[in-house]
């Protein structure tokens, strides 16, 4: 029962049904040692080779329907003054709403994606969508020739992935626009830091994993991982925060 009064609560919280969802205090944080990107080094030089950024058919379409989602939010908000399109605080595609319908999404994903609209964030997200008995296989992964591939976390309504928080795209860690980087990376941080207060709090809401694109991130929370998830790898296994090249668009946050 408590399960299911926490799915009608999302359900709420993603159609803006719910009152008070998204909190009216401004997003704010304990201040994140900013990661900004020194002026001189911003732009690469016309000799330099950028690693190509690895896009995937089928989460492109997710990301321009989800971003869709959220640019439409925009423009009725600017149009029309109505109380409840406020409280829209997740934004996702139609699959991801039909899958929040049916009881598919693990209670953990609702939970953490309530508390963190609670804190005032407003997220373009994908949860299960892209994820089918077709396709049950992770893509964020390459795995060598002969390597069976994993059964995504999302497959199963366990992950989540955050392409935009709060008007700032997670892709523009990458932006040649120093600005834009910077917005972008410390956005990131001040998602990760939540994410690890909230955990801390409730185990339950403890991700196993979180994976982004920048090692520096991942050494700046290093002794947040060990004292959540061990002082040794051997403890840790493959729960913690970790870095991977195909994560530049995305906070993938999975249990």
């Amino acid at each position: 029962m408590k399960q299911l009064s926490w799915l009608i609560g999302f359900l709420f919280l993603i159609l803006g049904l719910e009152t008070n969802v998204c909190s009216s205090k401004p997003v704010s944080s304990k201040p994140v040692p900013s990661a900004k990107t020194a002026t001189k080094t911003a732009t690469p030089s016309k000799s330099k080779i950028r690693p190509t950024l690895y896009k995937d058919p089928i989460d492109e379409q997710i990301k321009k329907e989800s971003k869709s989602a959220w640019e439409g939010w925009l423009a009725l908000n600017l149009l029309i003054r109505d109380p409840s399109v406020k409280k829209i605080c997740i934004f996702t595609t139609t699959k991801d709403r039909e899958y929040l319908k049916k009881g598919e999404i693990d209670a953990r994903v609702s939970k953490l994606l309530v508390q963190l609209a609670h804190h005032g964030h407003r997220l373009v997200v994908r949860i299960k969508d892209g994820y089918d008995e077709a396709h049950p296989y992770s893509r964020e992964t390459a795995y060598p020739p002969g390597t069976e591939p994993n059964i995504s976390a999302h497959y199963t309504g366990q992950a989540v992935d955050i392409f935009i928080a709060d008007g700032v795209e997670i892709a523009d860690q990458v932006s040649d626009d120093p600005l834009k980087q910077s917005r972008a990376r410390n956005k990131i941080r001040q998602i990760i830091q939540e994410v690890f207060a909230l955990g801390t709090k409730n185990q339950e809401l403890l991700p196993s994993q979180i994976l982004i694109y920048r090692p520096q991130d991942v050494r700046f929370f290093a002794q947040d991982v060990l004292r959540l998830y061990g002082a040794s790898r051997a403890e840790r296994g493959f729960e913690g925060l970790f870095a991977h090249q195909r994560f530049w668009d995305r906070i993938h946050i999975g249990y």
